[in-house]
C-alpha cells in the first residue's frame, strides 16, 4: 500500500489529499517533457499530494507529495532528478547541509516584496519518494528543518 501524506502537520490545516498522474507530477518542472519521460522509464505508479496552510509566523504553506514507483531503483532515479533540478522546481536553489534528506532553499531576490523563502526537500522510502515544498519566513531556518524532521517521523516506515 502506498504511503499517504499525513492528515495533520503541527499548526497547519491540511486540505484533502489528491491523487496525481505522471503528467501532473511532471508539470512541476520547467522541462516537463524530460521529467515525464524519466517518470515513465522509472516505473511511475501513482502520486498522492496534500497541501497545508496556516497563518503561523514561520511556515505558511507546505505541499507534501509521495510519488510511488514500481521499484526502489525507479524511486532513486526520480530522487536524483530532484537533486539535480531543484532550481527548476523552486527557482534559484542552494543546497543546505541538513540531516533530513536532500534539502534546497530559494531565497527571495528582492524584486517582489511579498516573496518568501522556499524550501524543497526529498528523500526515499523504498519505492517511494517524499517531496516537500514549504514557504514562509522561516522555511530557510530552524523552523523549516523542524518541519522536515516532523514529516520524516510521521512518514517513517512502521515496525
Amino acid at each position: 500500500m502506498a504511503t499517504r501524506p499525513p492528515a495533520r502537520l503541527d499548526g497547519l490545516r491540511g486540505a484533502p489529499p489528491v491523487t496525481l498522474d505522471a503528467e501532473a507530477v511532471a508539470g512541476d518542472a520547467l522541462g516537463s517533457e524530460g521529467l515525464a519521460e524519466l517518470l515513465e522509464e522509472a516505473g511511475f505508479v501513482t502520486a498522492s499530494e496534500r497541501t497545508y496552510v496556516g497563518a503561523g509566523a514561520a511556515i505558511r504553506r507546505v505541499v507534501v507529495r509521495v510519488v510511488r514507483f514500481s521499484s526502489p531503483a525507479g524511486a532513486e532515479r526520480y530522487l536524483s532528478w530532484l537533486r539535480s533540478h531543484a532550481s527548476e522546481v523552486i527557482g534559484d536553489a542552494t543546497a543546505v547541509p541538513w540531516d533530513v534528506g536532500s534539502a534546497f532553499v530559494h531565497e527571495p531576490g528582492g524584486c517582489c516584496p511579498k516573496e518568501q523563502p522556499s524550501l524543497l526537500a526529498a528523500w526515499r522510502l523504498g519505492p517511494e519518494v517524499v517531496r516537500v515544498i514549504a514557504a514562509g519566513p522561516g522555511a530557510d531556518g530552524p523552523e523549516g528543518r523542524a518541519l522536515l524532521r516532523e514529516l520524516r517521523s510521521l512518514l517513517a516506515p512502521g515496525p
